[in-house]
């Protein structure tokens, strides 16, 4: 199994683990907007919805994965997204008066459903049912894909939302200043004792997990009826604006001010992962534990294909000259092998390892990098013995060199 290198250092008061910067800016920054939903229906089509206070932004939308991202919607500000699949979406949108929007062509066209005073939140549990809520108390709720909503009285709480999550058609939850809970489509609401604001994630009916703005992790095992914490990372003042699980362990956490959290073990114990940048983190998307993009102040776009850390070594700040791939040593080697290249630029940097026929066998290194030196880890221990390549490109710079495997 390949090596990874994880550099971690130790915050004597948090209890946090830093790791290096496993994130690259897929979308250039727009000035005084910011992303504030990132979803994805697929492995190469999403959407993020681009706010700013002036009331302009619109939909971005990507086809090929963060590559390249267009507005689909006339300007505008675009405050949460909820899609279906590729093709059938819901917006909160503003242009002059809060409203509800959906397409059915993937943004090409766009249908006005409904509007009300201040949308600060919407969830479609399915093609049929869905949700908004206001800002300030209440919301509305279809059951026909929109066509129609109706209104039902404020939890109690609304206050700065947050997160909403749907677990049934008629059972969903909202957070944000406080925790709701209603289980006959909004008829009724339930508030229970969580005294931080935060945000929230449900992994079932049952179980969640919510992270407070002190820092503070709480988890309730029975939809929210009570809660305890379940871990800390005693930092005030973060901030969090949305959480999400890829599967019952791996999980992230946005933290507004260039961090992004993570946790491998269900929330247990959280790193922070630093995003080099000064456009702040608004909210984070996973598709996979690998692959994940996080939207930013100033409308920034960064992806990771690496789960938000580096296997990458940095190993000099000395900028080079010329880009510059090493011979790998040692070579021959057994099993393990180490891999230096040089960049007298920022570039892109995709770093691959290919059998003597051509295959490809591992990505070493897919990230965006400042100049200077740095190293990397093969471990061939799964791999026959043989001839094997590695290949760099960086920018307009490609460079393949041969090394021998030999058990």
């Amino acid at each position: 199994m390949k090596k990874f290198i994880y550099i971690f250092i130790a915050v004597l008061f948090s209890g946090i683990s830093y790791s290096q910067s496993g994130w690259y800016q897929v979308y250039e920054p727009a000035a005084n907007k910011y992303i504030n939903t990132i979803q994805f229906t697929s492995g190469n089509t999403g959407y993020a919805a681009l706010w700013s206070y002036s009331n302009t932004g619109g939909l971005l939308k990507t086809t090929n994965a963060g590559v390249n991202w267009e507005i689909v919607t006339p300007p505008g500000a675009a405050w949460d997204l909820s899609f279906l699949d590729d093709n059938t979406g819901y917006i909160d949108f503003y242009n002059g008066m809060d409203r509800t929007c959906k397409t059915s062509n993937g943004g090409i066209n766009w249908v006005q459903q409904d509007s009300l005073y201040d949308l600060y939140g919407l969830r479609f549990f399915d093609v049929n049912t869905g949700f908004v809520a206001a800002k300030y108390g209440g919301g509305k709720r279809t059951t026909n894909g929109g066509n129609n909503w109706t209104y039902f009285p404020s939890s109690g709480c609304w206050h700065q939302i947050v997160s909403i999550c749907c677990l049934t058609a008629e059972s969903y939850v909202v957070g944000g200043s406080g925790f709701s809970k209603t289980t006959n489509s909004g008829t009724n609401w339930i508030n229970t004792p969580v005294v931080d604001d935060g945000a929230i994630y449900f992994f079932n009916a049952t179980t969640g997990i919510w992270a407070s703005y002190s820092g503070r992790i709480y988890k309730t095992t029975n939809a929210g009826n009570n809660w305890f914490t379940f871990d800390s990372i005693n930092t005030s003042s973060l901030d969090y604006r949305n959480i999400m699980f890829v599967n019952e362990n791996t999980g992230y956490l946005s933290a507004h001010y260039n961090y992004i959290y993570k946790t491998t073990n269900g929330g247990h114990n959280w790193s922070q992962q630093v995003i080099n940048s000064s456009n702040g983190i608004e909210y984070v998307y996973f598709i996979n534990p690998n692959t994940g993009y996080a939207g930013g102040y100033n409308g920034a776009i960064y992806k990771t294909t690496t789960g938000g850390t580096v296997f990458v070594n940095k190993i000099s700040t000395e900028i080079p000259s010329a880009y510059s791939l090493s011979q790998n040593y040692p070579n021959p080697f057994n099993p393990s092998t180490v891999v230096r290249f040089s960049l007298s630029v920022v570039s892109n940097v995709v770093l691959k390892v290919y059998d003597v026929n051509g295959r490809e066998v591992e990505v070493l290194v897919n990230e965006r990098l400042q100049p200077g030196t740095y190293q990397t880890d093969w471990n061939g221990s799964k791999y026959s013995s043989g001839v094997y390549f590695y290949k760099i490109q960086a920018g307009d710079f490609s460079e393949t060199k041969r090394m021998l495997l030999i058990k």
